[in-house]
């Protein structure tokens, strides 16, 4: 178990629950956790905490094909709760050479910030779990390949609109960040594409073929039959028509976090 594994690793440096939630920005209830195995360590969490423990490269290789056996394992144990094929969504997702995803009134999982997160799942009792989760999927860009997200103003303005300006401005400036990693390309569909299209959907282009993932109020599907693909390749075609290029997107999120931080340091 990969918590066992951390917290040896973490005694033998001498170090502290506290500091390593210092160093990893948690809370030390949240290191608790994940030594006992309650919760997963994200990639980006376990590479800080293995650089701050000064461990070898061989103890380091080990602990991440342990962390990687975790949250496969953890992967699987959530299939229950959903249609069968769900907890395969971010394996595919990886492996996929291209991904085209529009959303229209909200900001897809991958491109939230962690405060974003924290804010959706508020009164849950398993928020650590979730958030580990859906940062767990956000490791579809450490793999090379196209990924690109339309989103609608509409969704933007959700994000402007919330009672937490700090929050909102966090994830408009990671949505900024993730928009500058290698293919990855943002672009607004902006309110005077007078456009409507529902429901989100993703389209993953892999080696054995394309799927589409598409997202209901009442659930969720896998398509791969060639009618449905190519009914949403023709929705994705409209939509990349009306979406502002990826520069002018990148200057309307500039823009929106600009207002967000002028309001801020007004109300300081």
């Amino acid at each position: 178990m990969i918590g066992a594994r951390l917290r040896t690793a973490r005694k033998a440096a001498g170090v502290t629950q506290a500091r390593v939630a210092a160093v990893l920005e948690l809370s030390q209830s949240t290191v608790t956790k994940i030594e006992k195995g309650q919760t997963t360590i994200s990639a980006d969490n376990l590479g800080k905490l293995v650089e701050f423990l000064g461990v070898d490269e061989a103890t380091a290789a080990e602990l991440r094909k342990f962390s990687e056996a975790d949250a496969a394992e953890r992967q699987r144990s959530r299939r229950p709760a959903g249609p069968l094929w769900f907890g395969d969504i971010p394996d595919l997702e990886r492996r996929a050479r291209e991904i085209r995803s529009w959303t229209g009134e909200r900001l897809p999982g991958v491109l939230q910030s962690e405060q974003y997160m924290r804010a959706l799942f508020q009164g849950r009792a398993n928020v650590d779990d979730l958030v580990e989760a859906r940062k767990d999927r956000q490791r579809l860009f450490d793999h090379e390949g196209i990924r690109e997200f339309l989103l609608s103003e509409s969704a933007l303005d959700r994000v402007r609109a919330t009672a937490d300006p700090l929050m909102a401005l966090d994830q408009v400036q990671h949505l900024l960040k993730c928009g500058e990693l290698a293919g990855v390309a943002i672009r607004i569909v902006p309110y005077a594409a007078d456009l409507y299209v529902a429901p989100d959907f993703t389209i993953l282009r892999l080696d054995e073929g394309d799927r589409v993932y598409v997202e209901y109020q009442s659930g969720k599907l896998l398509l791969h039959k060639h009618k449905d693909v190519r009914e949403h390749w023709d929705a994705w075609a409209v939509l990349d028509e009306l979406a502002l290029p990826v520069e002018e997107s990148a200057r309307l999120l500039a823009g929106i976090r600009d207002r967000l931080d002028a309001g801020l340091a007004g109300q300081a």
